[in-house]
């Protein structure tokens, strides 16, 4: 028995189906499958093509963001150098003394952060709800000045620093604080 040329008339890449069929099929001349064949093939052609192009177009954004990851400050070392400078030194654990423990604040600055976390807190709350809420490009610019300012750490806006020193802060969670309308920030950058 003869083997039959099989022709193949199209292709779903996606489904991985191939329509392969014999000469004859529904009344196709042999000139007439082959021209469908050929348009078949320059069609992989093209999509084989466009594949390379965007995989490449893929490595060179690839490489173009990790060069500039290397080259920026990351903002997790600028806040991890921040904590750094502004931890409280131990002066006593150095001399082979325990470091003291027995420090107890003032009232008043305590009833001062209760209020604030208070107040951060319904914050968070609006934000997760939404009201009050800010557009998309508003909060964007908002979030990028406060990861640029001094006084942002870790999430919130400082209000004074490791040695009490007022910075001139709110204290406030500045993920929640840059999400609604009406908020400012304190030191008047939005």
């Amino acid at each position: 028995m003869k083997p039959t040329k099989l022709y193949e008339i199209a292709n779903e890449i996606e489904d991985h189906v191939h329509i392969m069929v014999p000469e004859g099929y529904a009344g196709f001349t042999q000139q007439e499958l082959e021209a469908m064949e050929q348009t078949v093939k320059e069609a992989d052609k093209k999509r084989k093509i466009r594949a390379d192009q965007i995989l490449h177009k893929h490595n060179e954004e690839k490489a173009r963001l990790n060069e500039l990851l290397e080259q920026a400050d990351p903002p997790w070392k600028r806040q991890r150098d921040k904590y750094n400078k502004d931890k409280p030194k131990d002066r006593g654990a150095r001399k082979g003394k325990p470091a003291p423990t027995d420090k107890k604040g003032c009232k008043t600055c305590a009833a001062k952060g209760l209020k604030r976390l208070i107040q951060g807190g319904a914050k968070l709350l609006k934000s997760e709800l939404g009201i009050d809420a800010a557009d998309k490009e508003m909060i964007q610019k908002r979030k990028e000045i406060c990861v640029k300012c001094p006084i942002y750490d870790f999430g919130v806006c400082r209000e004074i620093d490791a040695e009490g020193k007022e910075l001139g802060g709110c204290g406030c969670f500045c993920a929640a604080k840059v999400k609604l309308k009406h908020e400012e920030c304190p030191k008047g950058k939005w």
